[in-house]
């Protein structure tokens, strides 16, 4: 770091901020884009009184997320649902936090990677029997992919973490997420936002929504009836709830607490793992050429079987295209940290309360870090070794540093899997090829909503299947 005194880093103009205003809430994103490609690595704005740091180089991203970390407190924007959330890992704050990602870590790691495949592939499979169920009836048929796709993600998450065989209103729930989902949407968080600060002045809870309120008490009924049945035994607790309920009869939490992580992991991790298999498969239909490789892996890897977690290694180009999907259509486009303390940050000053605001979705598509950031190009991921090692702090789809998503490891198997094994057997085509206006809410979204064609494929004969198998010696598990 640099000795010499810090200064004040360059501040928006107020006829600036006016003249970026309209198109502020016009297109979120691009106004962002646009502020990320004119201005420095770190530039500021004062709203209502409050600073913001604008976080935008990979080297400064580094320095806040990964090896000063210690001078910042995460600060997301869950005021419109905090009153309802609880304290589950994306909410809690300091030592209970850390004790709470300690406590759950284990419930992502490989030891139970066996379970977690066997659920995928099993949903999987009741996806591809859906689907050839109506190719049946018709040689092809249109759909709104992601909803498709949430149903897939839901029910693995809900098998592997929750419970397998709980009861499960899949389509309740996916309602209810989806309207949590849509009050996230950073238009509404910019104009909610300074309401909910100047309601805080005086002593005042954020605005809850009454439609937040009937989401809430859906997932909630959820997560207690299945809490309960899994503690009594009527069920079979997933990996996630064992070890809360565990947690439960040692005394370290109740089960309100053992409520705020379910909810928790249900807001977080179906929406932002089902935006990525929607976007994925949308790019096969809108980038045919970079499909191509995908198809040829998939065959050569899968012959006519579906996807092990063992081939998720064989299948890299297929990683690649995940990866790709992510940067331009990141499922959380940005973080927001605090400062605890006075320091300096890339030379310049930030004051002790000041909020630093670091938006992935502008890094990753930005011309200083990335060749043709606007092209889709999977190939930019062909190296060796560990994804971060070569790519850098630009790329965040998933965090860094101590608070980096904890199911990184199984969003990535989960979406190689059942990217690869849906590619494998079906075309997809867009319905509408006009590029779709983009948004943000939880994670990138598209507007309208993006509908694809389906129709199947031919898969390779029983020969070619066998040539398969026996290159992979996990086939036939």
């Amino acid at each position: 770091m640099s000795t010499a005194p810090a200064i004040e880093a360059p501040k928006l103009r107020r006829r600036t901020m006016l003249r970026l205003l309209p198109q502020a809430f016009r297109d979120p994103l691009g106004a962002l884009l646009r502020l990320s490609q004119q201005h420095g690595p770190l530039y500021r704005m004062v709203v209502h009184g409050q600073t913001f740091f604008f976080v935008n180089h990979p080297d400064l991203v580094r320095e806040v997320l990964k090896t000063r970390a210690d001078r910042y407190f995460r600060e997301d924007d869950l005021g419109y649902i905090l009153p309802r959330l609880g304290t589950g890992l994306a909410s809690a704050k300091g030592d209970e936090w850390t004790h709470q990602r300690r406590m759950l870590v284990p419930a992502f790691q490989k030891p139970h990677d066996d379970a977690l495949e066997a659920v995928i592939q099993e949903e999987v499979a009741a996806a591809i029997a859906r689907w050839q169920a109506r190719l049946d009836q018709a040689p092809a048929f249109d759909v709104a992919i992601l909803p498709e796709v949430k149903r897939i993600a839901l029910r693995i998450i809900v098998r592997a973490l929750l419970s397998p065989d709980a009861p499960l209103d899949t389509e309740a729930v996916i309602e209810a997420l989806g309207q949590l989902s849509s009050q996230a949407q950073i238009e509404k968080v910019w104009v909610r936002g300074p309401l909910d600060a100047l309601r805080g002045r005086f002593g005042l809870p954020p605005i809850v929504t009454r439609t937040v309120h009937r989401s809430f008490d859906l997932l909630d009924a959820y997560a207690y009836a299945t809490i309960r049945g899994c503690r009594d035994g009527r069920y079979q607790p997933g990996h996630l709830l064992a070890i809360l309920l565990d947690a439960e009869r040692e005394g370290l939490h109740d089960e309100t607490r053992s409520r705020d992580q379910l909810v928790t992991f249900l807001l977080a991790g179906v929406d932002t793992v089902a935006l990525a298999l929607a976007w994925a498969l949308a790019s096969t239909a809108r980038h045919p050429e970079a499909a191509g490789p995908l198809r040829t892996e998939a065959a050569q890897v899968l012959g006519n079987r579906l996807p092990t977690i063992a081939d998720a290694a064989h299948l890299t180009y297929t990683q690649q295209f995940v990866y790709e999907t992510l940067r331009l259509y990141p499922p959380v486009f940005s973080e927001q940290r605090i400062a605890c303390e006075a320091h300096t940050l890339g030379g310049y000053h930030v004051p002790k309360g000041a909020a630093l605001f670091l938006c992935g979705y502008a890094l990753h598509r930005h011309p200083g870090f990335w060749d043709n950031p606007e092209v889709f190009d999977p190939r930019r991921f062909e190296r060796e070794g560990h994804l971060d090692a070569f790519v850098g702090y630009q790329y965040t789809p998933f965090g860094h540093g101590r608070h980096a998503c904890i199911g990184r490891r199984v969003a990535m198997l989960e979406a190689t899997m059942v990217v690869a094994a849906l590619a494998h057997r079906f075309d997809f085509a867009l319905v509408d090829p006009a590029p779709p206006k983009l948004y943000a809410a939880v994670g990138i979204r598209a507007r309208p909503m993006q509908r694809l064609r389906i129709a199947a494929r031919p898969l390779p004969p029983a020969s070619e299947t066998a040539s398969s198998a026996a290159a992979c010696p996990v086939a036939h598990r």
